[in-house]
């Protein structure tokens, strides 16, 4: 008797024990989420929010934040939709965002199924949220009700503009410039000749500088190291002949504007000079761009005096060729929003802007305006759609006096998140030219020899999407695939092939297994390394006969013993969770390289730190030890030409 009580309150004592231990860690992920949303760091904050939802997928206070983090993660915004609608199932009107046990959602809810339901472009949807939200709200909510009366503003613009769509040519400007990461802020020479864009990187967002050779751009150069950016200077705009360029750095409560002179002697970007208190303030000043004759500077800012948040200025250069006094635009294109990325055309006469104000078809839309000969601006209209959508449509860069421009776009179909296009305006009665060339003629087809069979494969689905085979009766070429698969894939032509890399044998493409990479001095993962992995633990689970190596690497900080023990854990960190998610141990083998096997350069060959080089070499490779599938490769880092490692880089390091 006395061995069954004692057994009793043992498992009393650790089913309790277990249970505490999972309250600990639902409070700790919690508050780390807190910790993150508080300081808008939206990806983080989500990556721990949804955590907490797998324990409580209909925590309506969870929902609401996930959808909170989703509106703020730009071309993840329709990803909202499901977790708002379970919100405001469960809303209340007294809200503590930062208690554990808050279980209801917000009224406020409403409002954002109802941003989220207008940005997916469903408009019906979208006022019945808003005109929800407003029935909750009090006669003395002013600004509440104000935000819900613009929604149905917005939406009523939205669909009038609907109505005539504007003419235009898409044209994506290929794998030179577009990557599978983002990729932003194309700010294009007014001749054409140069464009300088970013690209988000591991740890930091890449200056990439091209040059168009007889209409191509040219492969992105990433020139960070020649402007003195530590990865957190983001370009505005180019001169007219791409020799002058300007930057901004801060955040969105300081930031100022800084520019950099091209040598052409060197064939370098200058480093980057802060331009002076007449443009920069105590504020914030987040956009620069210069007019054909250089003369003139259309810059935003937040500084006091202004119609709202951020205003557009312009200052002009004055005896010695700095910049002289700030002047506002105007109250017919300033509004109490804010509005950002001014650019003037070549011949001065037309602004294009964005605005959160005006009648606007969604969140930050772009307008024009013209000049008078008075000197007067005329009224901001709204460009057409679907170029301004009922999303944010920023950072839309003019050419050829607004006949052409710039700007990145989401699409499902796109080599990576944000690409970058160039926008071609037609007259109204010429229908546009298809944006995809076909996947292959039938002349190609024919060419193709006989005794064969192409498997064609998703590296990111790690899925068979279709064949390519010789016809039973015909003897000649054929595609096999799924309606579903067709569709997708073939229907508008070849529209998701980056995501497939050709092997050495050309008749397979292949999945390529990725290196992860660390901050510095860690070995813990990070949620995009996170990401990775789970990529690899499908592609395991898809073929259990590939077996890896994860090969851990450090940079030449510290002793080689220390990066050894470094190396190995980053290796054993990546090897554990791979394991923790049913692959079995035995599939996989771990080992550390110290800082023996670096693939970028630590140090400049002028003798400075290379900090963006250290990134590269802080990985874990996983290499393929065994598989069944040839198709199924290591993929090599690509490192840019200045930041590869060269055997004479030892000397400097040591």
């Amino acid at each position: 008797m006395q061995k069954s009580v004692f057994f009793v309150l043992i498992t009393f004592f650790l089913l309790n024990n277990m249970f505490s231990q999972e309250i600990i860690d639902r409070r700790e992920t919690f508050f780390d989420a807190q910790y993150f949303l508080s300081y808008e760091d939206y990806p983080e904050a989500l990556y721990h929010f949804l955590k907490l939802h797998n324990f409580e997928p209909f925590d309506a206070s969870v929902n609401y934040k996930i959808g909170k983090c989703y509106l703020n993660i730009i071309g993840s915004k329709t990803k909202a939709i499901p977790y708002l609608e379970n919100a405001v199932n469960n809303t209340t009107r007294w809200y503590w965002s930062n208690a554990y046990v808050q279980r209801s959602a917000p009224y406020e809810a409403f409002l954002k199924l109802g941003r989220a339901y207008r940005i997916n472009n469903e408009l019906d949807k979208a006022e019945d949220m808003f005109s929800h939200y407003r029935s909750l709200l009090r006669d003395n909510q002013h600004d509440r009700i104000g935000r819900a009366e613009r929604e149905f503003d917005i939406c009523s613009t939205a669909r009038e503009l609907q109505k005539e769509p504007a003419c235009f040519r898409e044209i994506h400007l290929g794998e030179a410039i577009n990557t599978r990461n983002n990729n932003f802020n194309p700010a294009v020479s007014g001749d054409e000749s140069a464009m300088v864009y970013m690209t988000s990187l591991p740890f930091y967002d890449g200056v990439f500088f091209s040059r168009n050779v007889d209409g191509e751009w040219t492969q992105g150069v990433n020139i960070v190291d020649q402007i003195g950016s530590d990865g957190d200077h983001y370009v505005t705009s180019l001169n007219y002949d791409g020799t002058e360029m300007y930057f901004v750095k801060g955040d969105k409560y300081k930031s100022d504007i800084y520019v950099s002179h091209y040598d052409p002697e060197k064939g370098l970007w200058g480093k980057l000079e802060k331009l002076n208190r007449n443009i920069n303030t105590d504020g914030r000043e987040s956009h620069a761009g210069i007019s054909k004759d250089g003369n003139t500077l259309y810059f935003t800012s937040n500084r006091p005096g202004g119609f709202g948040g951020l205003d557009i200025y312009k200052s002009t250069r004055i005896k010695g060729g700095d910049w002289g006094p700030a002047v506002n635009l105007g109250p017919r294109i300033n509004t109490k929003y804010d509005e950002k990325s001014p650019f003037i055309t070549e011949d001065g006469e037309t602004l294009f802007f964005n605005s959160f104000g005006h009648d606007n078809p969604g969140e930050f839309s772009v307008f024009t305006s013209k000049i008078s000969e008075e000197g007067v601006w005329g009224e901001a209209e709204p460009m057409g759609y679907p170029l301004n959508t009922t999303d944010d449509n920023l950072f839309f860069v003019p050419v050829r006096n607004g006949e052409a421009g710039y700007i990145a776009r989401f699409y499902d179909t796109n080599i990576g998140g944000s690409d970058i296009f160039r926008i071609e305006f037609l007259p109204a009665d010429i229908e546009e030219e298809p944006k995809k060339e076909p996947l292959m003629s039938p002349e190609e087809m024919d060419e193709i020899y006989e005794d064969f069979r192409i498997r064609i494969i998703d590296s990111l689905e790690t899925g068979v999407i279709g064949y390519i085979a010789e016809h039973p009766e015909e003897e000649k070429p054929e595609l096999r695939t799924t309606p579903e698969n067709f569709e997708k894939w073939f229907g508008d032509g070849m529209i998701r092939l980056e995501h497939l890399f050709p092997c050495e044998e050309e008749e397979v493409f292949c999945i390529n297994l990725r290196p992860v990479f660390f901050e510095f001095d860690c070995y813990e993962l990070t949620p995009y390394t996170l990401l990775e992995l789970e990529r690899v633990v499908s592609i395991m689970n898809e073929y259990p006969g590939l077996e890896i190596e994860v090969v851990g690497h450090a940079c030449d900080y510290g002793t080689v013993d220390f990066n050894q023990t470094l190396s190995e854990n980053r290796a054993k960190s990546v090897a554990d969770y791979i394991v923790s998610r049913g692959i079995t141990a035995g599939r996989i083998t771990w080992r550390g390289e110290s800082e023996l096997s670096p693939i970028a350069r630590n140090i400049n060959p002028d003798g400075t730190d290379n900090h963006i080089g250290r990134i590269y070499n802080r990985r874990a490779d996983i290499r393929v030890v065994k598989t069944d599938q040839p198709f199924i490769v290591t993929e090599d880092v690509f490192i840019p030409e200045g930041l590869k490692y060269k055997e004479e880089d030892d000397e400097k390091s040591h």
